[in-house]
């Protein structure tokens, strides 16, 4: 009886101890897990602003105190991700596919762009085709900034300019797919004049999402200012300069004090060539199928939406003055600030 209890005893000496070894186990295995994701996010360490080509230009991106690694590389791979969706220039987007496919298939598309194509039209409608998102076979005629830009003549514009409807842009729904179909083959889709303005956006959606204090976001010249400008400024505005259209070296020709919102400037200083002492701009009217002739040298469009923004400065240089005036009608675009600059410097807001 006495050797059964000790044998009992031991058993229960080995549990105890099989126990204890296996809670050791545990709490050290739980501090090395605590001490990686401790050190993994203390390593998180501030580095300086960062740069990458996209959109067919220099976009750079400044989080402060906290910009690291891991965030940067998740706002450039989503500026990637919209670039392979939306470029006419990559083969297998799905705008390319879209133009590919024009007056033979409709074409299935994500959601994200069949949203912007439709947002769009929708602007297309409302500036009386300024902004215009079926130019794509005008702007490949003329193709300003490429090794291919000339002057076309009147007959090549007007073999393609009819074609540059965007009611030729058909969206359809079924279900939870969607599809796209151009109903002319030569009509091609074009989103150049929005596609930085929905991309800084984005990132802005991103910046709210992770909490970030304060931001700089330039994709070729598409400004946001995000959060405050300093720990220490109080409700002091961020500052930003406005270019002189006809001098690079110049100093501002207006400085502007916003808060969290959009800068964008659109020009015909930014992509030109000269022909015979004429300037060719890249900004088209959709009306006469050549560069837009405004009266001002620059519009710079501020607001709290970057695609907005975008659309707007496209519009508004080809447009003119005109649709500025049928623009201020209308009260969903209340608080958006339009600066016009000539070439000599003159500024009119």
């Amino acid at each position: 009886m006495v050797e059964m209890n000790n044998r009992n005893e031991e058993r229960i000496r080995e549990k105890k101890i099989h126990k204890i070894s296996f809670l050791s186990m545990f709490y050290f295995i739980l501090f090395i897990c605590t001490f990686c994701c401790f050190s993994s996010c203390s390593n998180q360490k501030t580095v300086a602003p960062q740069t990458e080509f996209a959109f067919g230009t220099v976009c750079t991106v400044n989080l402060f105190e906290d910009g690291n690694k891991k965030l940067y590389s998740e706002i450039f791979a989503l500026l990637n991700s919209i670039e392979y969706k939306f470029s006419v220039n990559i083969s297998n987007s799905e705008i390319a596919i879209i133009n590919q496919n024009a007056g033979k298939n409709k074409t299935e598309v994500s959601e994200e762009v069949f949203e912007l194509i439709k947002f769009s039209k929708e602007m297309a409608e409302l500036t009386d085709n300024s902004f215009n998102p079926a130019l794509g076979s005008l702007i490949k005629l003329w193709a300003i900034g490429t090794d291919k830009q000339r002057v076309p003549t009147e007959e090549e514009i007007e073999s393609v300019l009819k074609f540059c409807d965007p009611k030729n842009i058909v969206l359809e729904k079924d279900g939870e797919k969607y599809f796209v179909y151009l109903t002319e083959e030569k009509t091609q889709i074009d989103l150049g004049g929005i596609v930085k303005g929905y991309a800084t956006d984005k990132i802005v959606e991103i910046l709210r999402e992770k909490n970030v204090k304060r931001a700089v976001i330039d994709l070729g010249g598409n400004i946001y200012v995000f959060g405050k400008k300093s720990e220490t400024a109080g409700e002091e505005n961020w500052r930003v300069g406005i270019k002189h259209p006809g001098d690079s070296t110049a100093d501002p020709v207006k400085i502007v004090e916003v808060n969290s919102t959009s800068i964008v400037t659109s020009g015909n200083y930014e992509r030109f060539f000269i022909e015979d002492g004429v300037r060719y701009h890249h900004i088209l009217d959709s009306k006469t199928g050549r560069p837009a002739e405004p009266g001002f040298d620059a519009v710079t469009v501020i607001y709290e939406k970057s695609t907005v923004c975008d659309v707007l400065t496209t519009a508004v240089f080809a447009g003119g003055k005109d649709l500025v005036s049928k623009l201020e009608q209308m009260e969903k675009l209340n608080g958006i600030r339009v600066i016009y600059v000539f070439s000599d410097g003159t500024v009119l807001e």
